[in-house]
């Protein structure tokens, strides 16, 4: 077990992650491993995150999928509200329409192996046929295609696609594998109703999704290109799929409400340059307003952030914010660029996170660490079971606020994830 005076430090250079074990007396070593499997993997040690594996706080409140919950605890009573955002047309006029042609590469696999990998329990009897005809591969050195129709694509059980695309996500050629779009809920139709989209392409989608661990994924989108009548339609679909859960959160106030703790809560961690607490005496005591958005309690970059997508300007590199930046930026008055580079990023965390234990606190960074100690994820815990999180490095993820557990489902995607707190 490492000791408490190693601190992990993310850094990035050359589209590499690394965690770097750095000893108060500047000693340190690191591992790098390449960015594989989205998410990207920061390689370092099991241990080397010293804050202990964490059980979260339970939940007051209850509700089902799109119902309003509410919970009570330090933070005051919250309110919370899941609705989904969309990447703006901008953004989406920066990606053309993919090829509507799928094609699956498997690099540095023998053809006995990749044919094992194909050959699945419940393959229907002409999918299998086509797919195991080796004079229909394309074979280059250590690298073969197979390119299987729509009618081969839209056969395949769920089981069966999951197993082969887990596989193909290996490799960054297979774009949609090695980076696909999470259902949210698992609930493909909530998820792409009220898009415009005809019902045609959301069955599809809903028939082709196929089970990661707990989360529900969609891979297949040359399948829907091919399926639209119309280049405007294929617009339309990109815009749907772009579409996201995140959460509005509200506190309720009232004359009984303990307003000193409340502020006491949210003003955790490094001051905040706004004083919020006239706001909530304001709300407090008005009978006619009863609520107030955290998004005015939070620090001034979270706020700005949150429910956007990142714009041209925030590119370091060709590389968008990442999960890393975004957490060890929450507490800043003004957004850190340096946190984006190897450097930056060691001297602010050496400098200003320690090993926490539990309960969580507001303002926590909280890493995601898989059981081969690579920290895949970080997030900001802010109350109850809600964290402010950006799960990408790309203009096409948004600043949210997600439920803890739907977070965990996501970075899950390789195997189970262990909980390490980080505090300033």
């Amino acid at each position: 077990m490492l000791s408490s005076r190693f601190v992990p430090l993310l850094a990035m250079a050359g589209g590499l992650f690394a965690v770097v074990l750095v000893t108060r007396s500047g000693t340190n070593r690191s591992e790098r491993a390449p960015a594989g499997d989205r998410p990207v993997r920061v390689a370092g040690q099991r241990d080397m995150l010293a804050g202990q594996s964490v059980a979260r706080p339970p939940r007051h409140g209850a509700g089902g999928d799109g119902a309003t919950i509410e919970t009570k605890g330090p933070w005051g009573i919250l309110q919370s509200f899941p609705v989904f955002i969309a990447a703006p047309d901008w953004i989406l006029d920066m990606f053309p329409l993919p090829s509507a042609v799928t094609t699956w590469t498997f690099r540095g696999l023998t053809p006995e192996e990749v044919a094992t990998v194909i050959d699945q329990p419940g393959l229907p009897e002409a999918a299998a046929s086509e797919l195991l005809d080796r004079s229909r591969w394309q074979v280059m050195d250590d690298v073969i295609h197979v390119i299987p129709s729509d009618v081969t694509v839209r056969s395949l059980p769920p089981d069966a696609r999951a197993t082969i695309y887990n596989v193909l996500s290996r490799w960054e050629e297979n774009e949609f594998q090695h980076s696909p779009y999470y259902i949210p809920g698992n609930d493909a139709r909530r998820w792409l109703t009220e898009t415009g989209l005809p019902d045609h392409l959301i069955d599809l989608v809903a028939r082709t999704a196929y089970p990661v661990g707990e989360a529900s994924c969609f891979s297949d989108l040359p399948l829907l290109v091919a399926a639209t009548s119309s280049y405007a339609e294929g617009r339309m679909l990109l815009k749907a799929l772009s579409r996201t859960q995140t959460m509005i959160l509200r506190l309720r106030l009232d004359r009984d409400t303990d307003i000193a703790r409340i502020r006491d809560y949210w003003s955790a961690g490094p001051a905040n340059a706004k004083d919020f607490f006239p706001l909530l005496e304001s709300v407090a005591t008005n009978d006619d307003v009863r609520h107030l958005d955290i998004v005015h309690l939070l620090p001034r970059t979270a706020r700005k952030l949150l429910y956007t997508f990142p714009i041209p300007s925030m590119a370091v590199g060709g590389r968008y914010p990442d999960c890393h930046w975004t957490s060890l930026n929450f507490f800043n008055q003004m957004p850190d660029s340096r946190l984006a580079d190897v450097a930056g990023a060691t001297t602010f965390t050496l400098e200003n996170l320690h090993p926490a234990e539990p309960p969580f606190a507001y303002g926590d960074v909280l890493f995601m660490v898989d059981l081969e100690g690579n920290a895949i994820h970080s997030c900001v815990y802010l109350a109850d079971d809600f964290v402010f999180t950006k799960n990408g490095a790309n203009v096409l993820s948004p600043w949210l606020i997600m439920k803890l557990d739907d977070v965990q489902v996501r970075y899950s995607r390789q195997g189970p994830v262990e909980l390490k707190i980080y505090r300033r």
